[in-house]
């Protein structure tokens, strides 16, 4: 994957291979974001394999895609939030609305 994971630990206690979803995840977000915005995205891997999300230092979302479970948090607002299980390609779109009205608009 061309765009660099952190992990959130050093030395991490679990490495994490990046998957076919992830992958194609980051390959849609990155294309519905400009360049200037790209440059300042920062993913994070936890230790579940969760990757959270930042914008020059604010929380976006975190997606997870490895193991069993998967699940994206999104925020809605700057203090509301849910929980999608599915169809996440469709939700980057709630990402990228987020990161300019909360984010850019600042």
């Amino acid at each position: 994957m061309k765009y660099p994971i952190k992990y959130a630990t050093n030395p991490p206690s679990k490495l994490f291979e990046i998957n076919e979803s992830e992958e194609k995840f980051f390959n849609t977000l990155y294309s519905k974001l400009s360049k200037e915005i790209n440059n300042h995205i920062q993913l994070i891997r936890m230790g579940n394999g969760t990757i959270t999300v930042d914008y020059c230092g604010y929380f976006i979302g975190k997606i997870k895609l490895q193991g069993k479970n998967h699940n994206m948090l999104i925020l809605t607002s700057l203090s509301d939030s849910y929980i999608a299980s599915d169809n996440f390609i469709e939700h980057i779109n709630e990402w990228v609305n987020y990161i300019n009205k909360y984010i850019i608009e600042k």
